[in-house]
């Protein structure tokens, strides 16, 4: 792993902390909205509509050239007249094949009538081919790639912080018992290796008292 990133295992938990978090803001916030969209958009009305712009885009990303379609149409609901860019959800993206943009744009040429459905509680969001397309997964699926890389470097982290937390509390203890044996030895012998035990006792010197039979008295 790159050394900017692999700082071991307080550097992964914060990295897979990081790429979870962004992976689910990713999946869920936006992809899966566009998930959900593409899903009930077969069961959107529709009503008709004009194609006002149709045309192939292109911008350069590290050196490449990058293809896209600008597709916007307009359609009146209740009375409203309202427009969109929204060919099919996840769609309105750019590659680095040009075919695929010329096919969207041949499709819907300007000046084209075509069929709009869109959603009844928001009719702003419409969508000219319904349903879902391998494009409808795409955030979906990279956010989700995100959360799960997170997770198993965020788990694996965890597990070697437990391991070494493990390896140095038992050193720790290691050495606190160490010492104290240390120190027990220490209060059992002196600084010259003789046992510390009890005092021997104070030389007793004995007193002998005068006998007052120093001689026979003969009375």
């Amino acid at each position: 792993m790159n050394r900017s990133i692999g700082c071991g295992p307080l550097g992964g938990l914060v990295f897979g902390a990081i790429f979870a978090i962004i992976g689910y803001v990713v999946a869920f916030y936006f992809g899966k909205p566009i998930l959900d969209d593409a899903k009930a958009s077969r069961s959107w009305p529709s009503v008709s509509g004009v194609i006002e712009r149709s045309e192939v885009v292109t911008s350069t990303s590290n050196g490449k050239t990058m293809y896209g379609f600008d597709v916007v149409y307009r359609y009146q609901v209740e009375g409203r007249d309202l427009t969109s860019n929204n060919v099919f959800f996840g769609g309105n993206t750019t590659s680095s094949i040009s075919s695929f943009a010329h096919n969207v744009v041949a499709r819907y040429p300007k000046g084209a009538n075509v069929k709009v459905f869109y959603d009844p509680n928001e009719p702003s969001k419409a969508v000219l081919e319904p349903g879902t397309t391998w494009q409808s997964y795409l955030v979906f699926g990279i956010g989700l790639a995100f959360l799960i890389v997170g997770v198993l470097v965020f788990i694996s982290s965890v597990f070697y912080v437990a391991i070494a937390g493990l390896i140095i509390g038992s050193a720790v203890a290691g050495w606190i018992g160490s010492s104290a044996r240390r120190s027990q030895v220490a209060d059992r012998f002196n600084l010259d290796g003789a046992p510390a035990g009890p005092q021997a006792p104070a030389d007793r010197r004995t007193e002998t008292t005068p006998s007052s039979d120093d001689g026979i008295d003969i009375g």
